[in-house]
């Protein structure tokens, strides 16, 4: 799992979770130790940002009461919902916790939830203490169907790939993974009497995790990157640095420099740029810092899909062109970002929509060719992998300042006072 999720798409999780948890009680099943491997073919913990946790059993699991194994079972789920939403377990929950750490003298969550919006009030739910409070599995649907419908509304879809009066099919694993896994786990649970976690999908190396193909990587070689080809892969003419990946806005001789690091697929990226980017921009104009950014396709690998890594190859075709038209479109496809199991930005097509929105791209034929040719599919899994190689980088976005790593604000207002204790003498 790469770090929190939005409580809606949590909110959709826990749906179709719960959809296939009903049917398995109908059916006498039970599935002691439903932990977030549980919803997600690969095992939590495969990538940057990720939180890695076992399965957990819910109070009643060994129970004889068939009701009140179907209420552990819902406790369990309540406990991988808060996972998903908080990007951490809490050290308090209901009755009976992973680690035993019972309840807080109120009985409610503890840390209580910050990142679940409306989904936080099912949360309380379905992990209070006292299971004659907790709703039922009916409840439980009808209470995370009303989180859904509360969900900011999303981007236009993306334009038909075949004929005339179709759609492009969107790629999502996750609930078809989440079907299997879970039957599985209740199966294999009525024989061992255990939990099962199941393992991923069998490669987590950082090119599988990147690129569905093992692009070779280019060598370092000495020059800043203008437009050069090293062992078959061209490097976008205004890329830099000796290995051609270091993107930089701004005043190489300003005094402070910001690198941030994100994901084109992440969606707290997107709410970064959303809220701060305005903030960075006017920063570097002023001449306060430069900044670099560094991109990593773990989302590819943990959601599945190429998205990530094919809209980085067009964002290189656009830093190709100019480091305005790199900003402008870096800007607009965290605007015009699919939900982060959305697999749409593997579409070329869209990716040129999106292009299309700004002046510098709109009749540019090299940059479509660029995109729809994967000219920089090789610089753009050489990226993924620097990425992967800053190994205090836990997940996205992430901001370093002058070297060192600084807490990730969470508003605009909360950026411009970080930026000026930095920056002040």
């Amino acid at each position: 799992m790469a770090g929190p999720l939005p409580w809606w798409e949590v909110a959709g999780y826990g749906r179709d979770a719960l959809a296939v948890l009903r049917a398995l009680h109908a059916a006498g099943l039970y599935v002691p130790g439903l932990g977030p491997a549980s919803l997600f073919m690969r095992q939590p913990g495969t990538g940057p940002g990720s939180v890695a946790l076992a399965g957990f059993s819910g109070p009643g699991q060994q129970a004889d009461s068939t009701a009140d194994q179907a209420s552990a079972d819902l406790w369990s789920l309540g406990m991988v919902l808060y996972v998903l939403a908080e990007g951490h377990e809490p050290s308090h929950a209901g009755t009976q916790a992973r680690t035993d750490a019972g309840a807080t003298a109120t009985g409610d969550l503890a840390p209580p939830p910050v990142r679940s919006g409306p989904l936080a009030d099912v949360l309380r739910a379905v992990l209070a203490p006292d299971p004659a409070t907790r709703p039922d599995a009916a409840r439980l649907d009808a209470m995370l169907a009303a989180v859904q419908a509360q969900a900011p509304p999303a981007y236009p879809p993306p334009p038909p790939s075949g004929p005339p009066g179709t759609n492009a099919p969107r790629r999502s694993h996750a609930s078809t993974a989440l079907i299997t896994v879970l039957a599985l786990t209740a199966v294999a649970a009525l024989g061992t009497g255990a939990a099962v976690l199941l393992a991923g999908d069998g490669d987590d190396s950082p090119a599988a995790a990147g690129s569905p193909s093992a692009t070779p990587t280019p060598s370092a070689a000495d020059g800043d990157g203008q437009g050069d080809d090293r062992a078959g892969t061209r490097v976008p003419e205004h890329a830099s640095g000796t290995d051609g990946l270091t993107i930089r806005l701004g005043d190489p001789d300003a005094p402070h420099t910001l690198v941030v690091y994100e994901d084109l697929r992440c969606p707290y990226c997107a709410s970064f740029e959303e809220q701060m980017g305005g903030e960075v921009h006017s920063d570097v104009q002023e001449g306060t810092y430069n900044v670099e950014y560094v991109f990593g396709t773990f989302l590819d690998g943990n959601l599945g899909g190429s998205g990530s890594m094919n809209a980085l190859i067009a964002l290189g075709a656009a830093l190709d062109v100019s480091p305005d038209a790199f900003r402008l479109y870096h800007q607009s496809l965290f605007a015009a970002q699919p939900p982060e199991y959305s697999d749409d930005f593997a579409n070329d097509e869209r990716l040129l929509e999106i292009g299309r929105l700004i002046p510098e791209l709109q009749n540019d034929e090299q940059f479509e060719q660029d995109v729809t040719g994967d000219t920089f599919q090789g610089w753009a899994t050489a990226m993924s992998q620097a990425f992967l190689d800053n190994l205090d980088v836990t997940g996205t976005p992430t901001l370093r300042f002058d070297g060192q790593i600084i807490p990730t604000p969470q508003s605009a207002a909360e950026f411009r006072q970080a930026i000026d204790d930095l920056t002040t003498p």
